[in-house]
């Protein structure tokens, strides 16, 4: 006779997700910190205090308490703190916002409060942050913003130097069609709550488009949306009882 066995319901998704924010936060923590003016729009937050904490201390902090967790294996309100804090100073410090920080440190704040971590709230946090990125480019630039001129203008600029020889291949039509996806794929992201893995794959697919193409730092964020959006939060269902009995 055996005793039936139980599975704590996505306990290695949990641990893997925990896992994931600590190694990408900690990453973020050992970046270089370049202090330069906002010559595009300025401090972020308008307080001058921040621009004379010492960003080498932040990340200092960062990194401490990024390894801290793994340690314990767990993410406790300690790492979001000091994340939240480096991101602070990192955004009103350097020339370009790293939109890339974004998201771990919204996800980091989730794991670390319990009553949050649920899975419909998981897939809505990353459904929602997606969405907001798409409202963000419609209001500066409209639909406007998808004529594939800007994108093959940011490629030119920012690209790897195999994207821009690629690019200038492409016809204006194929890099509007590959900005429509993405702004289709951000603008209906929320409905991640319901369908995770039609949306997941839909913000995976623009995710690699984006790290083959431009060094801006998002892998952190495609590894977040397999792990939030793609691997289930359900338990592997156990035998029943009387299977186990039949030994």
């Amino acid at each position: 006779m055996h005793e039936p066995t139980t599975e704590t319901p996505g306990a290695w998704a949990q641990g893997a997700r925990e896992t994931a924010l600590c190694l990408i936060l900690l990453l973020m923590g050992v970046l270089p910190f370049a202090v330069a003016d906002n010559p595009w729009c300025g401090p972020a937050f308008s307080l001058p205090w921040i621009r004379h904490v010492p960003p080498q201390a932040t990340a200092g902090l960062l990194v401490f308490t990024a390894f801290s967790c793994l340690w314990a294996r767990t993410v406790h309100w300690a790492l979001p703190l000091a994340a939240t804090l480096h991101g602070a100073v990192w955004v009103e410090n350097v020339a370009q916002i790293h939109h890339a920080w974004h998201l771990p440190v919204l996800l980091a704040w989730l794991e670390a409060t319990p009553a949050l971590r649920r899975p419909w709230i998981r897939r809505l946090t990353v459904g929602g942050w997606h969405f907001h990125a798409a409202v963000a480019k419609l209001q500066v630039h409209g639909l406007g913003w998808a004529d594939g001129e800007s994108m093959r203008t940011w490629v030119e600029a920012f690209g790897y130097p195999h994207a821009r020889a690629f690019s200038a291949y492409l016809p204006t039509w194929v890099l509007a069609a590959a900005q429509w996806f993405a702004l289709i794929a951000e603008a209906t992201a929320p409905a991640a709550a319901w369908r995770p893995r039609a949306v997941g794959f839909a913000l995976l697919a623009f995710y690699v488009a984006v790290v083959v193409t431009f060094p801006f730092g998002f892998a952190g964020n495609a590894v977040l949306v397999g792990l939030y959006l793609l691997v289930p939060d359900e338990p592997v269902s156990a035998p029943p009882p009387c299977a186990s009995l039949r030994g």
